[in-house]
């Protein structure tokens, strides 16, 4: 896998691309980083704005980082949310094709620590068919 070790000290993810929502038909404009990092019991992505980049989008990025965490065999996905403050439509229906998916596996996909506009990004979906969501309170 190509990219780049991030080195923020408590964020020992990797940099694996940007997702540009410029393309998707949205209010703001923004560039969607992820990272993941594998925990010996549970895959986790990060996803955070960063800056609106030229160099195409990351959508592939989150695509392949979510058949990765299909395939690792962990019993739950977890996509840490705190860094991001709107969910980009494209991230959003990636996330709800990877939620089935995982879920005929028995595999938890869980958004940790989403605000209000990313919960609300899920309003219109049914509880039993979007990903779990857990705020910093609840986390194990």
């Amino acid at each position: 896998m190509h990219g780049r070790l991030l080195t923020a000290p408590a964020l020992p993810f990797r940099h694996l691309g940007a997702y540009n929502s410029a393309a998707a038909p949205q209010t703001l404009r923004f560039a969607m980083d992820v990272h993941h990092e594998i925990l010996p019991d549970r895959y986790v992505l990060m996803l955070t704005e960063s800056p609106v980049s030229a160099n195409g989008t990351a959508a592939d990025t989150l695509a392949r980082c979510l058949q990765q965490a299909w395939r690792s065999g962990k019993t739950s996905v977890w996509v840490d949310c705190s860094r991001l403050h709107h969910m980009p439509t494209a991230a959003r229906e990636l996330l709800l094709r990877y939620q089935k998916r995982l879920g005929r596996r028995s595999v938890r996909l869980v958004l940790s620590k989403p605000n209000a506009r990313v919960q609300q990004a899920f309003a219109d979906v049914a509880p039993d068919a979007r990903p779990e969501i857990q705020d910093a309170g609840t986390q194990p």
